[in-house]
């Protein structure tokens, strides 16, 4: 997914689009840096899986999975 990022990000910057047509390469750069977020690996989730999955049911399974740490939630009047 990143190396079809960094190319989206390569053509645009490279082409006339039209008439008028303005690239922010510094708001490039945050996207694909973005992208690459540590964060996401550090909780066992894919940057695809959030773009084109099913969000609810593969967050919830990886972070179950995930080595990071775990929170207890207490329920009152249980």
């Amino acid at each position: 997914m990143l190396l079809r990022a960094e190319r989206v990000v390569e053509l645009l910057s490279s082409r006339a689009i039209r008439d008028g047509w303005s690239f922010d390469k510094n708001r490039a750069a945050r996207f694909l840096h973005c992208l690459g977020m540590r964060w996401a690996l550090d909780h066992e989730q894919s940057l695809q899986w959030i773009f084109t999955g099913n969000i609810d049911a593969m967050i919830c399974t990886l972070a179950y999975h995930s080595p990071g740490k775990r929170q207890t939630r207490v329920l009152e009047g249980v």
